[in-house]
């Protein structure tokens, strides 16, 4: 029996569904906190660690190696973005 329509999801709502998801999750309480603030908690910590090793380093300390450095670095800016990601989809109201 030959069905017309076609029920493949949209580009628009499927649009939809991942912007909601993302505020979803942003909005995930964790500890009474919404996990948009722990990836923001977490972020802040990884560049102070980032910023620790190059000082550390600079001054002969080298209880951190700076290998380390760079694997932080990458690391505060993966934190980051997806703080940002979570924060504008709950600025955004999306």
């Amino acid at each position: 029996m030959g069905y017309t329509q076609d029920y493949r999801p949209s580009a628009i709502l499927l649009g939809i569904t991942i912007r909601s998801m993302i505020s979803t999750i942003g909005f995930f309480m964790i500890l009474g906190r919404p996990l948009f603030v722990w990836f923001g908690i977490a972020a802040f910590s990884a560049m102070l660690v980032t910023v620790a090793i190059a000082i550390l380093n600079d001054k002969g300390i080298h209880a951190i190696p700076f290998k380390f450095h760079h694997p932080f670095a990458i690391t505060t800016a993966i934190l980051a973005t997806i703080h940002v990601l979570f924060t504008f989809a709950r600025t955004i109201g999306l």
